[in-house]
C-alpha cells in the first residue's frame, strides 16, 4: 500500500509542468515577502512579526487555514495586511490543492485505462493477456515468498480489455498506438524479466523482434509457445538466450521467469540422449533402514548418482517427497528417484549396509 502511494506521488510530480511549479513557487515567495514587509511596516518593533521564523509560522498557519491564533497583528495596517494574506494566501493554496487533486484524478484515470507512461526499473513485463491463465501466472509469480520484489507490468490490447484487467496486482499498459509505443511506455528497456505470452506463436515471433531491440543486455526473456519444438528454432534466430516454454504450463513460465534456465534443466532431465537424466528405482524390502543423508552420500560416492526424491511405496503412482531432510529414515520397500548419466541396473545394497 505504501509503495503504491509513493509511486502515485512520483507520477504526480513527474506530470507537473515545470512552468507551473515555478509559478507556484514564485507566487508563494512574492506573497510571503510583500506581506512580511507590510507587517514590519505597520506592526510595532516588539511585535513577533519582525522575526523571520515567527512570521513564517504565521504565514503557513494562515494560508493553510489552520489559524492557531497564537500570533495576530495589533495595528490596523497589520490587520489589513493580514486580510490580504488570508484572501490571496488561501486562494493560492486552494489553487495548489485543486491542481494536485485534478492531477491525482487524471493520473488514476490514465493508470486505470492503461495509458500511463511508466517509470519502473528492475520489473517484470508480461506481454499478452489471457483472463484465467494470466491471473494464475501472476499468482504463481507472487506466490514465491522469497522472490525478489519486482513490480509486474501487464501489456494488453484494447480488444482484450478496456481497463487494466488485474489492477490489484499489476500496472497496466494498453496497446493503442502500436507495440513499440506500448513497450516503451512499459519501460521494457529497464525490465529485468520479460514474458511473451501471446495468442499465436507468429505474434510471439513478431513481438520477439521488438523485445530484442528494446530490452537491455541483462534482462531475461521467456517466450511461451504453443509448439515449442518448432518455435524454438525461430526464436533462436531472434536471440538464442530467449527461453522457450510450453504456453499451457503456467508453472514452468513462472519458474523460468524467476529462475532463468530452469526449463532447459527439465528438458535435459527428460532427454536420454544428453546429460544427466532422472530415473526411478526401488529399495528391496530386505534392506535395513538408514537415514536419507547416508543413502544420498553412498549413492553419490559409489555410483556418482544424486537421489532427488523418495516414495513411501513402490506403487505406479506413489506420493513423491522431493528433497527430504537428511535425517529422514529410509526403509526397505520404499522407492526413490535419482539423477545419473545412465540407468543403474545393478545396485549392491549389501555393500551399502556394510558401509
Amino acid at each position: 500500500m505504501m509503495q503504491n502511494l509513493i509511486k502515485l506521488f512520483e507520477r504526480i510530480f513527474q506530470s507537473l509542468n515545470a512552468n507551473t511549479i515555478i509559478y507556484i513557487i514564485i507566487g508563494k515567495i512574492l506573497l510571503f515577502l510583500t506581506t512580511w514587509q507590510g507587517m514590519k511596516l505597520f506592526e510595532p518593533e516588539t511585535s513577533p512579526f519582525h522575526d523571520f521564523l515567527d512570521y513564517l509560522w504565521f504565514f503557513i498557519v494562515t494560508i493553510t487555514t489552520v489559524g492557531y491564533g497564537d500570533i495576530s497583528p495589533e495595528s490596523s495596517g497589520g490587520k489589513w495586511v493580514g486580510m490580504i494574506l488570508i484572501v490571496f494566501g488561501i486562494a493560492l493554496f486552494g489553487a495548489v490543492i485543486g491542481f494536485i487533486s485534478s492531477s491525482v484524478i487524471f493520473i488514476l484515470d490514465k493508470s486505470r485505462r492503461g495509458m500511463m507512461q511508466l517509470h519502473e526499473r528492475n520489473h517484470i513485463v508480461i506481454i499478452g493477456y489471457h483472463p484465467e491463465k494470466t491471473k494464475t501466472l501472476i499468482q504463481q509469480l507472487l506466490g514465491d515468498k522469497h522472490r525478489e520484489n519486482r513490480m509486474i507490468v501487464l501489456c494488453y490490447t484494447a480488444d482484450q480489455a478496456d481497463e487494466n484487467p488485474l489492477p490489484e496486482c499489476t500496472m497496466g499498459v494498453k496497446n493503442t498506438q502500436g507495440w513499440k509505443n506500448t513497450l516503451e511506455r512499459a519501460c521494457l528497456s529497464e525490465a529485468s524479466r520479460i514474458i511473451l505470452d501471446l495468442e499465436k506463436d507468429s505474434l510471439a515471433f513478431e513481438l520477439g523482434l521488438w523485445v530484442n531491440t528494446l530490452k537491455n543486455s541483462t534482462s531475461h526473456v521467456v517466450v511461451a509457445l504453443e509448439q515449442v519444438e518448432r518455435g524454438r528454432n525461430v526464436v533462436d534466430m531472434i536471440n538464442v538466450d530467449f527461453e522457450c516454454v510450453d504456453s499451457n504450463d503456467t508453472s514452468m513460465i513462472s519458474q523460468a521467469c524467476q529462475d532463468p534456465g530452469v526449463s532447459r534443466l527439465f528438458l535435459t532431465l527428460t532427454n536420454n540422449l544428453q546429460g544427466q537424466v532422472a530415473y526411478r528405482s526401488n529399495i528391496p524390502k530386505t534392506v535395513k533402514s538408514c537415514q536419507y543423508g547416508t543413502l544420498l552420500h553412498w549413492f553419490k560416492t559409489t555410483y556418482d548418482a544424486l537421489i532427488i526424491a523418495i516414495t513411501e511405496t513402490q506403487d505406479l503412482n506413489p506420493v513423491i517427497v522431493e528433497n527430504p531432510t537428511s535425517t529422514r529414515m529410509i526403509d526397505g520397500g520404499m522407492g526413490f528417484y535419482y539423477l545419473a548419466s545412465e540407468r543403474l541396473t545393478e545396485i549392491d545394497w549389501d555393500k551399502m549396509a556394510q558401509s
